[in-house]
C-alpha cells in the first residue's frame, strides 16, 4: 500500500488530497477541502479577490479526482455542517461513483456555470477564520505555557467584565434562560462551541466562563483548538454566587412553537437568524431572516417583541443573549423549527 499526493488547488492554493493505492489500482482517496459528499468546500476564506481564481481551480480539481474509477472511497476532511463548505449532503460509504452520479457541481462540465454554482451557495463564516492562516503558520502555543485558567469569586469576574473581558454563559440554554449574568452571551457547550465562540468573542480577547463544572474542561479544550487561549477562569461557584453576591442578573422567557405562533399574530416578530441555505429550504411564514453572524456583527432588529429561533434553539440563544443586552424585548423559541414542525404548524419549502 502506498500513498500519493495529487495537486488540488481550490479550497486553498496549496491544496492537496491523498490517494490510497493498492499497488497501482486506487482505493479510497482523502480528498481534504476538495470534492465534498454532495459539494466542494468554499474557496472565498482567502478574501474576495481571489475567490473566482480559486473556484476555476476547484473545478479542474474535482475533475481530476472525478477521473478515479468509480469504487474509490471518497474521505473528505469537511460534513454536513461545516462552515468551510458551500454545499454538502450526508451518505454513508460514499465512492468517487456515486459522486459522479449525485453531486450536482459534477453534473457542470462549463467552467463559468460551475463558478456561478459553488460561489452562490456560500453562506458567511466565523470571523476567527481570518486569523487562522497566520497562527497555523506561526504554530499553537504550548498547553504547558499557557496560564492556567483560576476559579473567580463573581466579584473578580465582574470586574474583568468592566475592563473588557467577554462572559460567555456556556451552560445548557435552558439554565441561560431561567437567569445569568446580565450581558453574558449564551454560547451553550457543544461540539459546535468553538465555531460560535470564534464568532461572537473578538480573536485575542479575554473570556470568563459561567459553565457547568463537568463541562468546564470541554470548553476549554474547544477554546483553545481555536486559538482562543485567554480563558481567564470561571465564575466559582456559578450563578448562585453571582446572585449571592447581589450582582446584576437577566432572564429570557421560553416559549413553544404554539405561543410562538399566537404572539406573531398578535405582532411579535418571528427572527430567523439560521444560515442563507436553511432558510432556503424552509421558512417560517411571515419570519424575517438575520444571520446569527449578522447580529453578532451588530444587526438589531427593532420591534416591540422579538422571538428568536434556528433548527433547535442554541444559536437563537445565543443571538437572543445579544439583542437582551442591546434592550431588545426578546425570547427564544424552544426546539426552533424542528419544535414548530413537529407542532403541525405551517412552513414554506
Amino acid at each position: 500500500m502506498s500513498l500519493e499526493a495529487i495537486a488540488t488547488p481550490g479550497h486553498t492554493p496549496d491544496h492537496l488530497a491523498y490517494v490510497l493505492l493498492d499497488g497501482d489500482d486506487p482505493t479510497a482517496v482523502f480528498s481534504g477541502g476538495s470534492l465534498i459528499v454532495g459539494g466542494a468546500a468554499r474557496t472565498d476564506l482567502l478574501g474576495e479577490q481571489r475567490t473566482e481564481d480559486l473556484a476555476r481551480a476547484q473545478f479542474r480539481s474535482l475533475r481530476r479526482l472525478a477521473g478515479l474509477p468509480d469504487a474509490t472511497a471518497l474521505h473528505p476532511t469537511h460534513g454536513a455542517g461545516s462552515f468551510c463548505l458551500a454545499a454538502s449532503t450526508s451518505v454513508a460509504n460514499p465512492t468517487i461513483g456515486s459522486e459522479r452520479r449525485t453531486n450536482p457541481l459534477l453534473q457542470l462540465d462549463e467552467e463559468d456555470a460551475f463558478v456561478r454554482a459553488l460561489t452562490g451557495g456560500f453562506g458567511s463564516f466565523p470571523t476567527y477564520y481570518a486569523h487562522l492562516q497566520e497562527l497555523n503558520h506561526e504554530g499553537p502555543a504550548l498547553i504547558r505555557d499557557l496560564a492556567e485558567p483560576a476559579a473567580l469569586t463573581p466579584e473578580a469576574a465582574a470586574e474583568l467584565r468592566e475592563t473588557g473581558a467577554w462572559l460567555v454563559d456556556a451552560r445548557p440554554i435552558r439554565d441561560w434562560a431561567a437567569g445569568h449574568p446580565r450581558d453574558a452571551v449564551s454560547i451553550e457547550v457543544r461540539p459546535a462551541f468553538a465555531s460560535w465562540l470564534g464568532w461572537a468573542v473578538p480573536f485575542g480577547e479575554p473570556v470568563v466562563l459561567l459553565v457547568d463544572d463537568e463541562q468546564r474542561a470541554e470548553a476549554l479544550t474547544l477554546a483553545r483548538r481555536i486559538g482562543y487561549d485567554e480563558v481567564i477562569g470561571w465564575i466559582d461557584g456559578g450563578i448562585d454566587a453571582w446572585r449571592a453576591a447581589g450582582l446584576p442578573v437577566g432572564a429570557v422567557e421560553e416559549v413553544g412553537p404554539e405561543e410562538a405562533r399566537r404572539r406573531q399574530e398578535r405582532g411579535a416578530t418571528l427572527l430567523d437568524v439560521r444560515q442563507r441555505a436553511e432558510v432556503d429550504a424552509l421558512r417560517l411564514p411571515g419570519a424575517i431572516h438575520v444571520e446569527l453572524g449578522d447580529v453578532i456583527a451588530g444587526a438589531t432588529p427593532r420591534a416591540p417583541e422579538v422571538i428568536t429561533f434556528c433548527g433547535h434553539g442554541e444559536r437563537s440563544a445565543t443571538a437572543a443573549s445579544l439583542l437582551e443586552s442591546r434592550g431588545v424585548t426578546v425570547a427564544n423559541l424552544v426546539g426552533g423549527t424542528a419544535a414548530w414542525e413537529a407542532a403541525g404548524l405551517p412552513v414554506e419549502r
